[in-house]
């Protein structure tokens, strides 16, 4: 066989798996169709240049337009098939997920505090924040043991635990901060966000509709905590990452709410 035209072509897998995996699809059905078209033209150009060939000499131009691929930043430590291409998307659902269980656990433990002073208040507002760490921990370990022995992806271990811990306490905070104002209000809003995510974080920006790009894409939770594990998983990125950074601010920002709504005082429950 005789190859006239090699086209190489560099997919990065670890970008978008899922995306990647059409596109490299397409393109080969492409090139094949390229090259199926190419080969009577051959036989064609061969014969008005006077030169006669048999179809046994012509089958040395089956084809005559192939084709290599080359991955970069390859998904194979995550298996095979959809679920691997959208690792990390699956690992920030179930994230969101222990996310919401453990400020539910928390909310409703501080749900029967009556605040009576503003010290008294401000005492809870710190044991929620202790018992938020503490959970952040044993969710990021419990998601990530789920991860690599249950989904059964092959993830570094340590630098995922670490950046599920941030990821935990960031949106539980946040959440709590702002359900220290409207009560379970702010749960709802949690749930609609994860409903929202769901487009964001499993196409790439420049294939979501305008809406979700300019309204969902930018604050997406679930797309923002999928985005720091897609960079520890397919990009052999560590921990610390701008959704980390991101993190960490929306930890500071449900902080403040909770010590702000210290101004509310009164003596119902919260």
């Amino acid at each position: 066989m005789i190859i006239e035209l090699q086209i190489e072509l560099y997919i990065n897998q670890g970008s978008f798996g899922m995306l990647s995996t059409m596109i490299e699809t397409a393109m080969k059905n492409m090139i094949s169709q390229m090259s199926d078209a190419v080969k009577p033209q051959i036989a064609t150009s061969l014969t008005s240049s006077g030169v006669n060939i048999s179809e046994q000499q012509l089958a040395f131009y089956d084809e005559p337009i192939g084709v290599s691929v080359e991955h970069i930043n390859p998904i194979d430590n995550m298996g095979s098939g959809m679920v691997s291409a959208n690792g990390n998307a699956l690992a920030g659902m179930v994230t969101w997920m222990a996310t919401l269980i453990a400020t539910v656990a928390i909310y409703m433990t501080n749900k029967k505090h009556r605040v009576y002073d503003i010290k008294d208040s401000r005492e809870k507002i710190n044991s929620q924040l202790i018992g938020g760490a503490v959970s952040a921990v044993t969710s990021a370990f419990t998601v990530t043991m789920a991860v690599k022995y249950i989904i059964r992806f092959d993830i570094p271990v340590m630098e995922t635990f670490v950046y599920e811990i941030f990821a935990v306490f960031g949106m539980m905070m946040l959440i709590l901060g702002v359900m220290r104002w409207i009560g379970f209000g702010g749960l709802a809003l949690a749930a609609l966000a994860m409903f929202l995510s769901m487009g964001a974080i499993y196409l790439p920006y420049n294939a979501l509709p305008a809406f979700w790009q300019h309204w969902i894409y930018p604050w997406a939770p679930v797309r923002i905590i999928g985005q720091g594990l897609r960079e520890i998983f397919f990009l052999d990125g560590g921990w610390f990452s701008s959704s980390t950074v991101i993190m960490i601010v929306l930890a500071a920002v449900g902080i403040c709410l909770s010590y702000l709504s210290l101004v509310r005082k009164s003596s119902e429950e919260w």
